[in-house]
């Protein structure tokens, strides 16, 4: 495992490949939000100092990839 949070993980396969996997936990969807977009930037930076990494791939555990934002947030701005 090189990164795992509440909305998305990233594994490394053993052929180099990595899987960055977005499943916001306790959620029917994937959705953007401040939180989200943290741990992707942490995740980011967690693959940056992997060694090894030929590709990556970016894929949703749900049905659907990213359904649009959290707009809860949007009164905070």
């Amino acid at each position: 495992m090189i990164y795992q949070g509440s909305a998305l993980s990233v594994v490394k396969r053993s052929d180099g490949i990595a899987m960055l996997t977005f499943d916001l936990q306790d959620e029917s969807i994937n959705k953007l939000s401040s939180t989200v977009i943290a741990q992707l930037r942490e995740a980011i930076d967690a693959l940056d100092t992997e060694r090894g990494i030929t590709g990556l791939v970016i894929a949703s555990a749900k049905d659907v990839f990213i359904v649009g934002a959290d707009i809860t947030e949007f009164t905070e701005m």
